[in-house]
């Protein structure tokens, strides 16, 4: 077993994914994943698990999704990976604020806010500006929503980001 088998593995199971295939793709995703464990491969461990957690989330199994999401956190830990983290708190308030709970959307986009922000990854900040203007929508905050969604216009605008933008708007 190596990494690049591994990261094929992961490849395979996204193009099953991307075709709907869900089934298919969990099982490659569930064989890259316990490959990955064998060689203690946690860039492997965490790409698997931030995946079989979008399958999961597909199917509506909703807690599990979130343990998967949560499982990726701690290994993105381990090998540093902040933007994966990020993904991972993003993906989990989505699923809060699908479900209608807003205030762990809410918490769970604040710290993907704050990672993005620590890197300066833009396109994150932007993404996770919108995701408050929508949560302050969704609670009566208009005014805070308005200019929540202005300034993630701006930001796309500085970023050529026209579907972002779109979005925004």
């Amino acid at each position: 077993i190596d990494t690049l088998e591994i990261e094929g593995l992961i490849d395979i199971g996204i193009s099953e994914a991307l075709q709907q295939k869900n089934d298919s793709a969990y099982y490659y995703f569930l064989l890259a994943h316990d490959k990955s464990k064998v060689i203690e491969y946690h860039n492997g461990l965490g790409r698997t698990s931030v995946n079989l957690g979008f399958i999961q989330e597909q199917t509506n199994n909703t807690q599990v999704s979130i343990e998967y999401y949560k499982q990726a956190i701690q290994y993105f830990k381990k090998t540093k990976n902040k933007r994966g983290i990020a993904q991972c708190f993003t993906n989990i308030g989505s699923i809060y604020y699908d479900n209608g709970l807003l205030e762990m959307a809410h918490y769970y986009f604040k710290e993907a806010n704050k990672i993005y922000r620590s890197i300066d990854n833009k396109s994150g900040i932007a993404n996770m500006i919108y995701s408050f203007a929508n949560v302050n929508r969704m609670l009566n905050k208009f005014d805070e929503s308005k200019k929540l969604y202005l300034e993630s216009i701006t930001l796309r605008d500085s970023l050529n980001d026209l579907n972002g933008k779109a979005l925004s708007y």
